[in-house]
C-alpha cells in the first residue's frame, strides 16, 4: 500500500511538471496594423495563417515590425485576455533564444 501511494505521488508529480513545462515556438510576422485602440497582427506559425490582435489600452500592447519571433502559449485563465488562447512574444536573439518580451496577444486563428 505504502508503495502504491508512492508511486502515485511521483505519477502525480511528473503529470503537474509536464503541464507547467512550456515549450517556445517560432512565429513569423508578416504584416500588422492599427485601427482605432487595436492592434492586428496577420502571420504564421508552422506554415499557417494566424492573426492576433491586441488593445492599445493594455499595458504591453505594441506593434510589432515584419520579421521572425518566439512565441510561447501562456496557460489558459492566466493570460490578459479571457476570451482567446494568449501568446507571449518575443525577440529572438543570433541563437535563436527568447531575449524580451515584446507582447502579449490574443491568438484569434491557429
Amino acid at each position: 500500500m505504502r508503495c502504491a501511494r508512492r508511486a502515485c505521488m511521483v505519477l502525480l508529480l511528473i503529470s503537474v511538471s509536464a503541464l507547467s513545462c512550456t515549450s517556445t515556438e517560432t512565429i513569423v510576422v508578416k504584416k500588422s496594423s492599427v485601427e482605432k485602440d487595436v492592434i492586428t497582427v496577420d502571420g504564421g506559425i508552422d506554415g499557417k495563417s494566424v492573426q492576433l490582435m491586441c488593445f492599445m489600452s493594455v499595458k504591453n500592447c505594441r506593434e510589432i515590425p515584419d520579421g521572425v519571433y518566439s512565441f510561447i502559449r501562456v496557460t489558459p485563465g492566466k493570460g490578459i485576455y479571457t476570451d482567446c488562447p494568449n501568446i507571449d512574444i518575443y525577440v529572438k536573439d543570433s541563437n535563436d533564444k527568447k531575449t524580451e518580451q515584446v507582447s502579449e496577444y490574443c491568438l484569434l486563428g491557429n
